[in-house]
């Protein structure tokens, strides 16, 4: 007789509806988890060349959040076993529907869940390639851990600066504070203003202009084998090393902060923060220079030193037959070796801040955006996604005439127009649908435009004329860098 899947799920599920006539609402609930988690999921049909069959698994996450939430992680932890399973044909055949029935299902339990069982969970999604909105599903893990998702309701700790001290501020501060404070969130407040509290403005500014300070050359902590390539940690730092430690912290926070602040690290950072070995690409990345070289020797010369890659390595001939072995060496004292004590005293830091299971969830470029932000810039979704109240309108004659110099900017005007209204010119992980400008009325041609950080607000006055709105914008933008933009309280 062959074994039939269908035929299993048949019987178990008139076996079930029999059994539930006779039993309460809990006991009901009970045979229904039963039969899911011990009948249901093994008898799945894991390779099957029809649509419908695969309908199980459209069907099984609907069940289970319509079940008690106290039994949603050990069901959902069975399921993602079973998903994981499918063949590739079958997954295929699944496509977009059981992606989105997934995450839906996932967002229901998260609040239930361990970390090592969201990474079981996740690594479907990951392993079948379909992208996924990570901080969007962090964000809502975290709210509901809250209880609420309203921002004044959550346990804070302020970070106290001055803004002409900045850097020493934020490293004593960092240097001084409990590990208990590191996973809550975040404010910032500088000294003589916004008493008692702070917003995500505040925030972005404030990882803005430290992380400038800090990966200048000058101050020391980072090296640049180019000016035009990433930076790299130096193996002979001028900063003593608790500093690589709080910087680590500072940048674990800036991403538990969903502030998006572009820093030039490579991609072989985010590797290393996986346990990834980082390869001879990412040396490339960090200068095409070095892969030009032609290395006769086991001996390179980096950061302005000579480097023995063996003992002796000045005598020892690089050739065909040790090649490979040439090129790893050169790879692992690059990016491990001459490193690893500052790179471990950052990946503390980082890891104080954030969970290192959960950040595992992650591919190096996923990690990189999500940290980073990227430059995917979509300027008509820009204008699309506007919202206006008020006299302005998309038709208001001031409106067209904003849209059409906007357009006419080049690519480093438009950019500096984003750090003028949202306080960097990296767009988030999560793209440019959610983010909306907010134009409002002022009351002056004089003026020129204002904005408001937090809230992408901006304020733009009536202008008579398209060329008066042209160097009034470019005159508000060009004043949108350095520090304290916002009006001090004295």
């Amino acid at each position: 007789m062959s074994f039939s899947p269908g035929k299993v799920m048949s019987d178990r599920a008139a076996w079930c509806y029999t059994t539930m006539g006779c039993n309460s609402g809990v006991g009901r609930t009970t045979i229904i988890d039963s039969s899911l988690l011990d009948h249901l999921f093994p008898a799945v049909p894991w390779n099957s060349p029809h649509q419908e069959a695969l309908a199980i698994f459209l069907l099984v996450p609907e069940c289970c959040v319509a079940l008690e939430a106290r039994r949603i992680p050990s069901l959902a932890l069975k399921f993602a076993e079973a998903v994981m399973g499918l063949s590739k044909g079958s997954s295929n055949i699944l496509g977009e529907f059981g992606t989105i029935l997934l995450f839906s299902f996932h967002t229901s339990y998260v609040l239930y869940s361990s970390v090592s069982q969201l990474k079981r969970i996740l690594h479907f999604l990951n392993k079948s390639n379909r992208a996924i909105n990570i901080e969007s599903y962090l964000e809502r893990r975290d709210n509901q851990r809250l209880g609420n998702s309203d921002f004044s309701d959550r346990p804070t700790f302020i970070l106290k600066v001055r803004r002409q001290f900045l850097l020493e501020d934020t490293w004593h501060e960092l240097s001084i504070l409990e590990d208990s404070y590191l996973k809550i969130y975040l404010l910032v407040q500088f000294e003589n203003e916004m008493p008692g509290y702070g917003d995500q403005g505040y925030l972005v500014e404030f990882f803005s202009e430290v992380f400038e300070k800090v990966v200048q050359p000058e101050y020391g902590m980072f090296m640049y084998c180019e000016s035009t390539s990433p930076m790299w940690f130096p193996p002979k730092p001028s900063v003593e090393k608790n500093k690589y430690f709080l910087f680590g912290i500072l940048y674990g926070l800036s991403i538990s902060s969903r502030v998006t602040a572009y820093i030039p690290f490579p991609l072989a950072i985010f590797k290393k923060l996986l346990n990834k070995k980082p390869t001879l690409s990412d040396v490339k990345e960090l200068s095409p220079f070095y892969l030009t070289c032609n290395y006769f020797i086991f001996q390179i010369s980096w950061d302005s030193m000579d480097v023995d890659l063996i003992e002796n390595g000045i005598s020892t001939a690089v050739n065909s037959a040790n090649k490979k072995d040439f090129v790893d060496k050169y790879v692992d004292y690059i990016f491990n070796k001459s490193v690893d004590d500052v790179f471990s005293e950052f990946r503390r830091g980082f890891y104080k801040v954030l969970d290192e299971q959960l950040v595992g969830i992650f591919e190096p470029e996923q990690l990189m955006e999500v940290a980073i932000g990227n430059a995917n810039y979509d300027w008509n979704l820009c204008e699309k996604n506007a919202v206006y109240r008020g006299i302005y309108s998309p038709t208001h004659p001031t409106i067209k005439m904003f849209w059409e110099v906007f357009h006419e900017l080049s690519l480093e005007d438009k950019k500096h127009f984003l750090v003028f209204l949202a306080g960097n010119d990296r767009i988030p992980v999560t793209g440019m649908e959610p983010w909306k400008i907010h134009p409002h009325y002022l009351p002056s041609e004089d003026l020129i435009p204002g904005a408001d950080t937090c809230f992408h607000l901006l304020f733009l006055p009536i202008y008579s004329t398209k060329q008066k709105l042209k160097e009034k914008l470019l005159q508000a933008i060009s004043h949108n860098r350095g520090f304290g933009r916002f009006v001090p309280i004295v």
